[in-house]
């Protein structure tokens, strides 16, 4: 359920590409240095979140490189159970 949700989101950020120049124009109107910063922002949002979405989807389901993906996204702070030959971390 949670895959099919985190597949919603992705397809609405994906639709809101095609807004994108719209984003641009409405950016234009502030001061240069808001609108850049802003513009960087929008490229992130619009443009890279959607398509990073899926393979952080199916990493983090996959058993064996989530230990890996929480490692890194806790700045390895977590220690790590290396994966077991059946995807399973050993014990």
């Amino acid at each position: 359920m949670r895959t099919v949700m985190l597949h919603a989101v992705q397809l609405c950020l994906s639709l809101m590409s095609f807004l994108y120049s719209l984003f641009e124009v409405l950016l234009s109107s502030l001061p240069l240095d808001v609108f850049v910063q802003l513009r960087f922002v929008n490229y992130v949002v619009v443009l890279l979140l959607p398509r990073c979405l899926s393979p952080l989807i199916y990493g983090l389901r996959d058993q064996s490189f989530r230990p890996v993906f929480m490692y890194h996204f806790t700045c390895g702070t977590k220690s790590v159970k290396p994966a077991g030959p059946s995807g399973l971390a050993a014990e």
